[in-house]
């Protein structure tokens, strides 16, 4: 039977469609195409306006209609350059919904994993426990603050009064108050008054000096020669 009608031809698969960023590329390219196409127009349009200008009669209409064709051709590039930019921001508009629903999927995933771990970790937490042993640092701490208590006290002077020690203490003001502790003079026994007169002659010289006879004396105020027997 194969033979007479021949056998159906297998469909050859159809090539995967292109991805949203390669259909963008491909519509921006036609776009920069058609862009370069309006650039070379409007230069044409341009000249011909000059010619326009400098010609009269036939040759001025000549490159009137010139200038008319290239403009019609001109809007029609205009009205496809527009549409290729419609069509590219659809698709990136589509492109970036895409990617944002992608976003989304991943962060959903995400958070159930982490839901589910940290349910598991809930598991393993006792809430009574962590009371228990938050009250039993509470305890501690007391009692580290009692045991600091008792290692402060102070030994052998419990027997000494209060009242002993004001009274003691107004005795003192009164002693006190009686010594200007910011006088500076001088003792009395230190006082020049009360110091023997220093010899005339003066003293403590290595040659000595002379008294009010014109002797003279050594540091003592003793006479520093010796003294004739007839001058007695």
């Amino acid at each position: 039977m194969r033979r007479i009608f021949g056998s159906a031809k297998k469909k050859e698969k159809a090539p995967p469609p292109a991805s949203m960023d390669e259909m963008s590329k491909k519509l921006e390219d036609k776009g920069g195409s058609l862009d370069q196409k309006i650039g070379k127009l409007d230069k044409q349009i341009l000249e011909l306006k000059k010619k326009m200008r400098q010609s009269r009669g036939m040759a001025k209409e000549r490159f009137k209609r010139q200038a008319m064709a290239l403009l019609k051709r001109r809007k029609m590039y205009d009205k496809q350059r527009n549409q290729y930019a419609s069509q590219q921001f659809n698709m990136d508009n589509m492109a970036f919904t895409m990617d944002t629903l992608k976003d989304t999927q991943a962060q959903v995933a995400t958070m159930k994993v982490t839901a589910a771990a940290m349910k598991t970790q809930f598991k393993e937490i006792d809430v009574d426990d962590i009371e228990d042993t938050m009250e039993d640092l509470g305890d501690l701490m007391e009692d580290a603050e009692e045991i600091q208590e008792i290692m402060g006290r102070t030994y052998g002077m419990d027997d000494i009064d209060e009242d002993d020690l004001e009274a003691e203490l107004e005795g003192l003001e009164d002693e006190l108050g009686d010594m200007d502790m910011e006088d500076d003079s001088v003792p009395s026994y230190l006082d020049d008054e009360s110091l023997p007169s220093v010899p005339a002659g003066g003293g403590g010289g290595s040659g000595g000096g002379s008294g009010g006879t014109g002797m003279k004396v050594d540091e003592m105020g003793l006479p520093a020669e010796p003294v004739a027997a007839d001058n007695f």
